[in-house]
């Protein structure tokens, strides 16, 4: 017992020794390997057939020490090259003879000479990005010796991960400091929107305090303005509403002018979220100051609709009648809006004429209709599944002087393909085409899911076609669903052939033969046909059924109670 315990208990020594050694960069991987086998076979070799313990570890020091003084030696040994073991991370080489030999052997001294070389940015963003503290981040961004310049800190800014939280804050005030790289307004807004990206309105702050202090960005003016609109708007996005009016009452501490260009990014951004009522309020109290204009009483309606209450965007158009500020095409395309989304809720078959009674407030207040006008009708009335009442409207997009866009095209197409008006989806696609429009891969993939949903497979595999010869790279999930489809259908070649296209492009591992089977593909399950009664089964059905409703009407005799005596 003991000799196999102690043999094991060397080796291991020996082995986290090597370990040691490997991993601060002294030796390499093969020679750490051999350290072991070397020095467990000098032990054994004091100690043949009668073990000793202390002969067995004087080898393993013995063997580890010479290691040490002189490596050259030990590795040169013979026994080094008997009993050298196999490191499983090294390729295995064939014996080569002749011209194949020497360009194995050229092959390998150009791989050794290659090395990766890092970019200044990604070098800095690879210390951003680990496990630093703030204070040794300055000690590693100087030991680089990288030369700063804003060119390389914008590069940076745009490579680093959201890994690094307010390490980015620190590398800024770190890098204006250096010989070269002077602040740059653009470069600090990328960092305040950084940081308002994670949410660290914190740091945020702090940022936006010091510059203040310092002026090192001015702020002031119109250029500022970008400046504080990140900063409402990471806010809002955020759900602090009521952090972005307290920003913008104190802004004047952050470096910022208040005015009523600042006023109306606020209520814009409070409005497209749906805090109508944040916005209304701040609207009221800075009256005195800022009189509303038709831009924000109308901004004001479309964030009531955004949060869905109709009744307050009417009250607030009535009280723009009251100051005669006229209302506009934004205002009338979100009451449009939001009484389509309620229509659809409660009553759909209310949509269309709703809809019809603010087309005709447009044109009696001579307010034309836009390509958001027509886009609101489509996509609403394809929502319900009335494709031809949208297909009218798409036709007379031309008599009010609009032409449909990228969003129109994709709307009406998907809908043609949902009604199984396949043709009249595929003359849509190539009049989008002609007009100049590229949808992107996530519209190509609508089309191809509803065809596949429809059981058109053939035409799915033409949309599919058609993407490819328009210059859009298909993804991992259309020849994912596409393929296992075509094999339902029959047409085993054509999934074959995508599945070597997804094969060479990368998306799917080649061990993915399963798809192809189709024993494996699930299929859908045959309802069981109701089987045809006869007369005699029927009368004998009607029968059954009017007795039980015969006994329907028969009182019930209570349960026998038993009387105990």
């Amino acid at each position: 017992m003991a000799k196999p315990f102690l043999i094991f208990t060397t080796r291991r020594i020996i082995e986290a020794s090597s370990t040691k050694l490997l991993r601060s960069g002294t030796i390499s991987a093969a020679s750490a390997a051999n350290i072991g086998s070397i020095s467990y076979l000098q032990g054994a070799e004091h100690s043949s057939e009668h073990f000793d313990h202390s002969f067995a570890v004087f080898g393993a020091r013995n063997g580890y020490d010479s290691f040490q003084t002189s490596p050259a030696l030990l590795l040169t040994d013979p026994w080094n090259r008997k009993y050298s073991t196999k490191v499983a991370n090294e390729p295995k080489t064939e014996k080569k003879t002749g011209n194949g030999a020497k360009e194995t052997r050229e092959k390998r001294a150009k791989a050794k000479d290659k090395t990766i070389e890092l970019s200044d940015s990604d070098k800095i963003c690879l210390i951003l990005n680990g496990d630093v503290n703030s204070e040794d981040l300055v000690e590693k961004l100087e030991e680089t010796g990288i030369e700063m310049n804003p060119i390389l800190l914008k590069q940076v800014m745009a490579k680093v991960s959201k890994d690094a939280g307010r390490r980015v804050s620190r590398f800024y005030k770190w890098a204006i400091e250096q010989p070269g790289c002077e602040p740059n307004l653009e470069i600090f807004n990328a960092v305040i929107d950084f940081l308002g990206r994670r949410k660290d309105f914190k740091a945020v702050e702090t940022l936006l305090k010091e510059n203040a202090a310092s002026g090192i960005c001015n702020v002031v003016g119109e250029i500022g303005l970008k400046t504080f609109e990140i900063v409402v708007e990471r806010l809002v996005k955020a759900g602090r509403e009521k952090q972005a009016v307290v920003f913008f009452n104190k802004m004047e501490e952050y470096g910022f002018k208040q005015n009523e260009e600042a006023q109306k990014i606020v209520v814009q951004w409070l409005c497209e979220r749906g805090f109508a009522s944040y916005a209304e309020n701040l609207v009221k109290s800075l009256a005195d100051t800022y009189y509303p204009d038709e831009e924000i009483c109308n901004t004001l309606v479309k964030g009531w609709c955004v949060a869905g209450k109709l009744n307050e965007a009417k009250r607030m158009v009535n009280e723009m009648s009251v100051g005669q500020i006229a209302m506009g095409v934004t205002a009338y395309n979100a009451l449009l809006d939001c009484i389509c989304k309620l229509c659809r809720e409660k009553d759909p078959f209310r949509l269309l004429p709703e809809a019809n009674k603010i087309l005709v407030e447009m044109e009696a207040a001579g307010v034309p209709r836009n390509e958001s006008t027509f886009n609101i009708l489509i996509t609403h009335l394809c929502k319900i599944r009335k494709t031809e009442d949208a297909y009218q409207f798409f036709l007379k997009m031309e008599q009010y002087g609009c032409s449909p866009n990228l969003t129109t095209y994709v709307v009406l197409i998907r809908s043609l393909f949902q009604a199984a008006r396949v043709a009249d989806g595929h003359e849509m696609l190539d009049q989008m085409k002609k007009s100049g429009f590229e949808a992107n891969v996530k519209a190509y993939f609508s089309f191809i899911k509803v065809l596949c949903g429809i059981q058109r497979v053939e035409h799915a595999h033409q949309v599919f076609t058609t993407m490819i010869s328009h210059g859009c790279r298909p993804g991992k999930e259309t020849f994912e669903l596409l393929i296992p489809k075509l094999c339902e259908v029959g047409h085993t070649g054509k999934a074959k052939e995508l599945f070597g296209k997804a094969v060479a492009e990368g998306l799917m591992p080649s061990s993915r033969q399963d798809i192809l089977e189709q024993s494996k593909v699930k299929k859908p399950e045959e309802k069981e046909k109701p089987k045809r009664l006869t007369l005699s089964m029927i009368k004998k059905k009607k029968n059954l059924r009017l007795k039980r409703l015969r006994l329907s009407f028969v009182k019930k005799p209570k349960s026998s109670r038993r009387v105990s005596y």
